[in-house]
């Protein structure tokens, strides 16, 4: 059972009273499926509102206005907009940590002492960010997302966004009480990381446990779509798998950034077992449907299907094959890799 948002800051009162602005079909319809290897969608924000938005296979839709306090005051009608696309919507959440800020002392999990005589200590900024993340899922929910929606969210860390210089241990904090927040909200069906380059260790240090989430990867200005897929082969700059890459710039006359989900990336199969079973595994965009076959020459071809899980993993393991003859694997919206026979 998923608990229950704790209470949450004076500031949403006014937003939650206006009444729901429903997303179109929400109620009615079956939430399309995450968007394919491939697919090109863009994100928008506060910069876009009022701005007529492109058709795309897919939108990312920024949850918070200029700062992590604020929401985008153009959501419930981005979030339609996101909604009426083809590919499932995603949402980011533009995070910050301002000591002594809007969400600080403000409740949370951790004990926080926020007196103006306490240091700042890693609970108040993990209770921080989980109020924050609080915050950005009523938001949507006032804006019309319904309660039994579940979508994939982004935590925008990066350098334009304020931070406590000094200590990357109060901002790893923050982030980890955002991660937690939306894990517990009901509303994500998956939590990754968007940042960029090497700005994500200079902001938040070493962090093995916030390294297994998936990784929506900036490739650089220009809005060029080759950009953001070239991404898909980078370093991750958290450790994390890339399964997603942006580019920013303009497309058509309006201030966007063009996104572009990665192929399914596959490990290098090693020998096939003795007993003729392959392992197979790789990352893609949480919630795809994997689907493979495997081919021995003269033999049957097997097909196999999977789902990536929300850190963007998947697994196969192909049984009842000759351990005698290699194995050719082809991964729809991916590659072909050869497994040796068993040694």
């Amino acid at each position: 059972m998923t608990p229950p948002l704790r209470t949450l800051p004076r500031l949403l009162l006014p937003l939650l009273a206006a009444g729901l602005s429903l997303v179109p079909g929400a109620a009615s319809a079956a939430a399309p499926g995450p968007a394919a290897p491939g697919a090109t969608g863009v994100d928008v924000n506060a910069a876009q509102a009022g701005r007529a938005l492109p058709a795309r296979t897919y939108g990312v839709v920024s949850v918070t206005g200029l700062n992590f306090g604020t929401p985008n005051p153009d959501l419930a009608r981005q979030l339609s907009w996101a909604a009426a696309r083809p590919s499932a919507l995603q949402l980011s959440v533009n995070v910050a940590l301002v000591v002594g800020g809007a969400y600080w002392g403000k409740g949370g999990p951790r004990r926080c002492a926020a007196g103006a005589s306490s240091p700042a200590s890693t609970a108040c900024a993990y209770d921080y960010g989980w109020t924050g993340a609080q915050a950005a899922v009523a938001w949507t929910r006032a804006a019309g997302l319904p309660r039994t929606r579940e979508v994939q969210w982004w935590i925008d860390v990066e350098s334009a966004s304020s931070w406590v210089d000094e200590s990357p241990a109060l901002n790893r904090a923050a982030v980890q009480g955002v991660r937690d927040a939306l894990r517990h909200s009901g509303a994500a069906s998956s939590v990754g990381i968007y940042t960029l380059g090497s700005e994500w260790s200079t902001i938040v240090g070493a962090a093995p446990d916030l390294a297994t989430l998936p990784v929506w990867a900036n490739g650089g200005a220009g809005s060029s779509l080759a950009k953001a897929r070239a991404v898909c082969s980078r370093t991750s700059p958290t450790g994390g798998p890339i399964v997603q890459g942006q580019s920013g710039g303009r497309d058509g006359s309006t201030a966007l950034d063009v996104d572009a989900v990665c192929p399914v990336a596959v490990a290098a199969p090693g020998r096939l077992s003795r007993a003729g079973a392959l392992a197979l595994h790789g990352t893609v965009l949480p919630g795809t449907r994997v689907t493979l076959t495997v081919a021995q020459h003269g033999r049957r071809t097997r097909a196999y299907a999977t789902t990536a899980s929300a850190l963007g993993t998947w697994r196969v393991t192909a049984r009842g094959l000759s351990p005698r003859l290699a194995a050719t694997v082809t991964i729809a919206h991916g590659r072909r890799v050869v497994a040796a026979a068993a040694g």
